[in-house]
Protein backbone atom coordinates (compact mmCIF):
# COMPACT_ATOMS: atom_id res chain seq x y z
CA UNK A 1 0.00 0.00 0.00
CA UNK A 2 1.89 3.17 -1.15
CA UNK A 3 2.18 5.95 1.97
CA UNK A 4 1.27 9.50 1.97
CA UNK A 5 4.67 10.55 1.37
CA UNK A 6 4.30 8.59 -2.46
CA UNK A 7 0.71 10.20 -3.11
CA UNK A 8 2.29 13.42 -2.80
CA UNK A 9 5.26 12.85 -4.10
CA UNK A 10 3.21 11.58 -7.05
CA UNK A 11 0.76 14.59 -6.93
CA UNK A 12 3.78 16.93 -7.06
CA UNK A 13 5.24 15.10 -10.05
CA UNK A 14 1.63 15.58 -12.01
CA UNK A 15 1.41 19.18 -11.16
CA UNK A 16 5.20 19.46 -11.94
CA UNK A 17 4.51 17.97 -15.32
CA UNK A 18 1.19 19.53 -15.97
CA UNK A 19 2.53 23.61 -15.42
CA UNK A 20 5.22 22.83 -17.86
CA UNK A 21 3.03 21.12 -20.68
CA UNK A 22 0.09 24.19 -20.04
CA UNK A 23 3.32 26.83 -20.04
CA UNK A 24 4.75 25.29 -23.27
CA UNK A 25 1.47 24.69 -24.63
CA UNK A 26 0.23 28.73 -24.06
CA UNK A 27 3.40 30.00 -25.35
CA UNK A 28 3.20 27.64 -28.54
CA UNK A 29 -0.07 29.31 -29.03
CA UNK A 30 1.36 32.94 -28.60
CA UNK A 31 3.86 32.35 -31.27
CA UNK A 32 1.63 30.76 -33.49
CA UNK A 33 -1.02 33.78 -33.34
CA UNK A 34 2.13 36.64 -33.91
CA UNK A 35 2.89 34.52 -37.03
CA UNK A 36 -0.89 34.18 -37.97
CA UNK A 37 -0.78 37.77 -37.58
CA UNK A 38 2.30 39.01 -39.15
CA UNK A 39 1.48 37.09 -42.73
CA UNK A 40 4.32 34.21 -42.12
CA UNK A 41 1.11 31.86 -41.80
CA UNK A 42 -2.01 32.41 -44.16
CA UNK A 43 -3.49 28.88 -44.76
CA UNK A 44 -4.19 27.84 -40.93
CA UNK A 45 -5.80 30.24 -38.93
CA UNK A 46 -5.31 30.98 -35.35
CA UNK A 47 -7.96 28.73 -33.70
CA UNK A 48 -6.69 25.60 -36.12
CA UNK A 49 -3.77 26.25 -34.39
CA UNK A 50 -4.43 26.21 -31.10
CA UNK A 51 -6.33 23.37 -31.48
CA UNK A 52 -3.20 21.60 -33.56
CA UNK A 53 -1.01 22.19 -30.22
CA UNK A 54 -3.53 21.22 -27.98
CA UNK A 55 -3.57 18.09 -30.04
CA UNK A 56 0.45 17.43 -29.86
CA UNK A 57 0.47 18.28 -25.79
CA UNK A 58 -2.29 15.56 -25.73
CA UNK A 59 0.09 13.23 -27.53
CA UNK A 60 3.04 14.17 -25.09
CA UNK A 61 1.28 13.29 -22.10
CA UNK A 62 0.29 10.09 -23.73
CA UNK A 63 3.92 9.42 -24.14
CA UNK A 64 5.04 10.64 -20.98
CA UNK A 65 3.06 7.37 -19.61
CA UNK A 66 1.09 10.17 -17.39
CA UNK A 67 -2.45 9.74 -19.72
CA UNK A 68 -3.29 7.14 -16.60
CA UNK A 69 -3.38 10.21 -13.78
CA UNK A 70 -6.33 11.58 -13.67
CA UNK A 71 -5.12 14.62 -12.26
CA UNK A 72 -3.57 15.31 -15.79
CA UNK A 73 -6.76 15.08 -17.37
CA UNK A 74 -9.44 16.47 -15.28
CA UNK A 75 -10.47 20.57 -15.13
CA UNK A 76 -12.86 22.16 -13.09
CA UNK A 77 -15.62 23.31 -14.79
CA UNK A 78 -16.10 26.27 -11.68
CA UNK A 79 -12.43 27.10 -13.11
CA UNK A 80 -13.50 27.65 -17.04
CA UNK A 81 -17.28 28.96 -16.54
CA UNK A 82 -15.86 31.60 -14.10
CA UNK A 83 -12.08 32.46 -14.67
CA UNK A 84 -11.03 31.59 -18.04
CA UNK A 85 -14.43 32.28 -20.20
CA UNK A 86 -15.67 35.53 -18.67
CA UNK A 87 -12.37 37.56 -19.84
CA UNK A 88 -12.32 36.02 -23.35
CA UNK A 89 -16.04 36.86 -23.74
CA UNK A 90 -15.84 40.59 -22.09
CA UNK A 91 -12.79 41.28 -24.32
CA UNK A 92 -14.97 40.36 -27.41
CA UNK A 93 -17.80 42.46 -26.31
CA UNK A 94 -15.62 45.38 -24.85
CA UNK A 95 -13.93 45.49 -28.60
CA UNK A 96 -17.30 45.77 -30.68
CA UNK A 97 -17.89 48.93 -32.49
CA UNK A 98 -21.10 49.73 -30.13
CA UNK A 99 -23.02 51.78 -33.07
CA UNK A 100 -22.24 49.17 -36.13
CA UNK A 101 -23.70 46.68 -33.41
CA UNK A 102 -26.75 48.53 -32.43
CA UNK A 103 -27.57 49.62 -35.48
CA UNK A 104 -27.62 45.54 -36.68
CA UNK A 105 -28.64 44.08 -33.83
CA UNK A 106 -31.62 42.76 -35.34
CA UNK A 107 -29.40 41.13 -38.14
CA UNK A 108 -27.21 39.89 -34.75
CA UNK A 109 -30.22 38.67 -33.18
CA UNK A 110 -31.56 36.64 -36.02
CA UNK A 111 -28.21 34.79 -37.31
CA UNK A 112 -27.44 33.93 -33.31
CA UNK A 113 -31.19 33.14 -31.81
CA UNK A 114 -34.01 32.83 -34.14
CA UNK A 115 -31.88 30.96 -36.57
CA UNK A 116 -33.26 27.95 -35.37
CA UNK A 117 -34.97 24.24 -36.37
CA UNK A 118 -35.79 21.10 -35.24
CA UNK A 119 -36.81 19.19 -31.39
CA UNK A 120 -34.74 17.23 -29.46
CA UNK A 121 -35.89 13.36 -29.83
CA UNK A 122 -35.62 13.36 -25.98
CA UNK A 123 -38.84 11.19 -24.81
CA UNK A 124 -40.74 12.18 -21.34
CA UNK A 125 -43.60 11.19 -19.93
CA UNK A 126 -47.10 12.63 -22.04
CA UNK A 127 -48.86 13.23 -18.49
CA UNK A 128 -45.76 15.68 -17.42
CA UNK A 129 -45.73 19.22 -17.89
CA UNK A 130 -42.25 18.81 -19.00
CA UNK A 131 -43.15 16.87 -22.44
CA UNK A 132 -44.34 20.15 -23.93
CA UNK A 133 -41.45 22.44 -22.54
CA UNK A 134 -39.17 20.11 -23.45
CA UNK A 135 -36.74 20.04 -26.54
CA UNK A 136 -35.68 23.75 -27.37
CA UNK A 137 -34.73 24.60 -30.77
CA UNK A 138 -31.08 24.75 -31.52
CA UNK A 139 -29.24 26.89 -33.66
CA UNK A 140 -29.05 25.24 -37.22
CA UNK A 141 -25.32 24.91 -37.23
CA UNK A 142 -25.86 22.51 -33.66
CA UNK A 143 -28.58 20.45 -35.67
CA UNK A 144 -26.78 20.06 -38.79
CA UNK A 145 -23.64 19.10 -36.67
CA UNK A 146 -26.37 16.53 -34.64
CA UNK A 147 -28.02 14.86 -37.02
CA UNK A 148 -24.63 14.64 -39.17
CA UNK A 149 -23.02 13.34 -36.31
CA UNK A 150 -25.81 10.79 -35.29
CA UNK A 151 -26.52 10.13 -39.04
CA UNK A 152 -22.31 8.53 -39.02
CA UNK A 153 -22.97 7.46 -36.15
CA UNK A 154 -25.36 5.17 -36.35
CA UNK A 155 -25.12 3.71 -40.47
CA UNK A 156 -23.15 0.49 -41.00
CA UNK A 157 -19.34 2.46 -41.01
CA UNK A 158 -19.90 2.71 -36.96
CA UNK A 159 -22.47 0.81 -36.30
CA UNK A 160 -23.55 1.96 -32.80
CA UNK A 161 -27.13 1.62 -31.72
CA UNK A 162 -29.71 4.10 -31.87
CA UNK A 163 -30.10 4.85 -28.00
CA UNK A 164 -31.24 7.81 -25.74
CA UNK A 165 -27.58 8.32 -24.44
CA UNK A 166 -25.99 8.17 -28.04
CA UNK A 167 -28.41 11.06 -29.34
CA UNK A 168 -27.52 12.93 -26.27
CA UNK A 169 -24.44 12.70 -27.01
CA UNK A 170 -24.29 14.11 -30.27
CA UNK A 171 -26.94 16.68 -29.43
CA UNK A 172 -24.57 18.24 -26.61
CA UNK A 173 -21.81 17.86 -29.27
CA UNK A 174 -23.65 19.83 -31.53
CA UNK A 175 -24.10 22.55 -29.21
CA UNK A 176 -20.39 22.25 -28.15
CA UNK A 177 -19.52 22.98 -31.38
CA UNK A 178 -21.75 25.38 -33.10
CA UNK A 179 -20.28 28.73 -31.89
CA UNK A 180 -18.79 30.90 -34.82
CA UNK A 181 -14.64 31.82 -34.77
CA UNK A 182 -15.34 34.94 -36.06
CA UNK A 183 -11.67 35.23 -37.05
CA UNK A 184 -11.59 31.84 -38.91
CA UNK A 185 -14.75 33.28 -41.03
CA UNK A 186 -13.44 36.55 -42.07
CA UNK A 187 -10.00 34.76 -43.07
CA UNK A 188 -12.12 32.11 -45.35
CA UNK A 189 -14.09 34.69 -47.12
CA UNK A 190 -10.75 36.76 -47.97
CA UNK A 191 -9.34 37.74 -44.65
CA UNK A 192 -8.30 41.42 -45.07
CA UNK A 193 -10.18 42.56 -47.96
CA UNK A 194 -13.64 42.40 -46.11
CA UNK A 195 -12.09 44.28 -43.01
CA UNK A 196 -13.66 47.86 -45.06
CA UNK A 197 -16.79 46.30 -45.33
CA UNK A 198 -18.08 47.21 -41.46
CA UNK A 199 -21.18 45.70 -41.75
CA UNK A 200 -19.87 42.39 -42.24
CA UNK A 201 -17.16 42.27 -39.98
CA UNK A 202 -20.67 44.40 -37.48
CA UNK A 203 -22.37 40.88 -38.18
CA UNK A 204 -19.93 38.44 -37.68
CA UNK A 205 -18.22 39.58 -34.30
CA UNK A 206 -21.59 40.24 -33.31
CA UNK A 207 -22.73 37.05 -33.86
CA UNK A 208 -19.69 35.36 -32.76
CA UNK A 209 -20.42 37.09 -29.25
CA UNK A 210 -23.77 36.48 -28.69
CA UNK A 211 -23.39 32.73 -29.73
CA UNK A 212 -21.08 31.81 -27.96
CA UNK A 213 -23.27 32.34 -25.03
CA UNK A 214 -26.02 30.53 -27.03
CA UNK A 215 -23.77 27.34 -27.16
CA UNK A 216 -23.35 27.31 -23.32
CA UNK A 217 -26.76 27.35 -22.33
CA UNK A 218 -27.83 24.97 -25.31
CA UNK A 219 -24.67 22.49 -23.95
CA UNK A 220 -26.25 22.56 -20.44
CA UNK A 221 -29.72 22.29 -20.67
CA UNK A 222 -29.35 19.51 -23.17
CA UNK A 223 -26.62 18.08 -21.15
CA UNK A 224 -29.70 18.69 -18.18
CA UNK A 225 -31.85 17.00 -20.33
CA UNK A 226 -30.26 14.10 -21.08
CA UNK A 227 -27.68 12.97 -18.57
CA UNK A 228 -29.09 14.32 -15.03
CA UNK A 229 -31.09 12.09 -12.92
CA UNK A 230 -34.91 11.68 -13.75
CA UNK A 231 -37.62 12.20 -10.48
CA UNK A 232 -34.78 14.34 -8.48
CA UNK A 233 -37.77 17.59 -9.44
CA UNK A 234 -40.68 18.21 -10.65
CA UNK A 235 -41.12 18.32 -14.43
CA UNK A 236 -41.38 21.95 -15.22
CA UNK A 237 -37.87 22.54 -13.33
CA UNK A 238 -36.17 19.76 -15.53
CA UNK A 239 -37.46 21.62 -18.93
CA UNK A 240 -34.21 22.96 -21.34
CA UNK A 241 -36.37 25.30 -21.96
CA UNK A 242 -37.04 26.76 -18.78
CA UNK A 243 -33.09 26.60 -17.85
CA UNK A 244 -32.34 28.61 -21.11
CA UNK A 245 -35.01 30.96 -20.84
CA UNK A 246 -33.72 31.57 -17.25
CA UNK A 247 -29.93 31.72 -17.77
CA UNK A 248 -30.91 33.44 -21.10
CA UNK A 249 -32.89 36.59 -19.75
CA UNK A 250 -31.63 36.13 -16.37
CA UNK A 251 -27.74 37.06 -17.68
CA UNK A 252 -29.19 39.97 -19.56
CA UNK A 253 -30.85 41.47 -16.54
CA UNK A 254 -27.64 40.94 -14.25
CA UNK A 255 -25.33 42.84 -17.11
CA UNK A 256 -27.71 45.74 -16.90
CA UNK A 257 -28.00 46.03 -13.57
CA UNK A 258 -24.66 45.05 -12.90
CA UNK A 259 -23.49 47.95 -15.33
CA UNK A 260 -25.77 50.09 -14.37
CA UNK A 261 -24.34 50.04 -10.93
CA UNK A 262 -20.72 50.55 -12.08
CA UNK A 263 -22.06 53.53 -14.08
CA UNK A 264 -23.23 55.23 -10.88
CA UNK A 265 -20.45 54.10 -9.17
CA UNK A 266 -18.48 56.65 -11.12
Amino acid sequence: MPSLDDDASAYESVVSVNSVLFSAGLLLTFVWGYLVNTGSVKHISQSTGAVLIGFIMGVVIRLLGVADRKEMLGMSAELFYFALLPPIIFDASFSLNTNMFMNNLTSILTFAFIGSTGRTAYPLDADSVAGILDGPGTTISAYVTSIGLWTFSTSWLVGLKNTEALRGYCMTFGALISSTDPVAVMALMGGSKYRPNKTLHSLVFGESVLNDAVAIVLFAAYQQAYFSPRGTSSGLAQSPLLHFLTVTFGSVIFGILSGALVSASY
